[in-house]
């Protein structure tokens, strides 16, 4: 039970200092914006997702795919620009010292910067289906409100995605330790196959 308070209060502290930065600011700002952007309107000369020529209706079920397929690609990428710098932080900052006199293993440590990467990025979705939510009303167009139908995009793909995302940004620091550039490259080539 103690074990579980310290590593709560790890995660917590890490989660809080990383959604405190200005670089987390800035991609919440970027995020509303593509996530406006992401369901243009009718008559626009854009689309985000189009499946063989076809235009969506603009239902429930059509905006929740395309913010979540959307959301899912976008924070692929830069979401692990946004946490993949956590153990670095720690060691520059000296709270890895503070941390080390506790009696928390190596594993544990690792697993907390996994979840604090993992609801910081979860923290920029979910505002982004809300935003998403928002355009649907703002766009009316005589469709009825379907929760599940924005809920499950996310579910299904951003969800599971974010997960591997920040699993991958500590595994990256673990084993490329201060190669920030060879991280980056890494994982990039990782995505364009996937």
């Amino acid at each position: 039970l103690k074990h579980m308070q310290y590593l709560y209060k790890i995660v917590k502290a890490d989660y809080l200092q990383r959604t405190r930065s200005y670089s987390f600011l800035i991609t919440l700002a970027v995020t509303i914006f593509m996530a406006y952007s992401f369901i243009p309107a009718q008559n626009a000369s854009y689309t985000t997702l189009s499946a063989s020529g076809y235009k969506g209706a603009y239902n429930s079920a059509w905006v929740g795919y395309v913010s979540g397929i959307m959301t899912t690609v976008m924070l692929s990428y830069y979401g692990f620009a946004l946490v993949n710098s956590g153990i670095k932080k720690d060691i520059e900052t000296e709270v890895g010292l503070i941390i080390a006199t506790t009696p928390i293993n190596n594993f544990k440590y690792l697993v907390c910067k996994q979840l604090s990467n993992y609801l910081v990025l979860l923290t920029i979705a979910v505002i982004t289906l809300i935003v998403s939510m928002g355009v649907f009303f703002y766009r009316e167009t005589g469709y009825p409100f379907i929760l599940s139908n924005f809920l499950l995009p996310y579910l299904f793909f951003a969800v599971p995605a974010l997960f591997v995302v920040a699993s991958l940004a500590v595994v990256g620091e673990v084993f490329l330790g201060k190669k920030n550039i060879l991280q980056f490259i890494a994982y990039f080539a990782l995505c364009g196959i996937c």
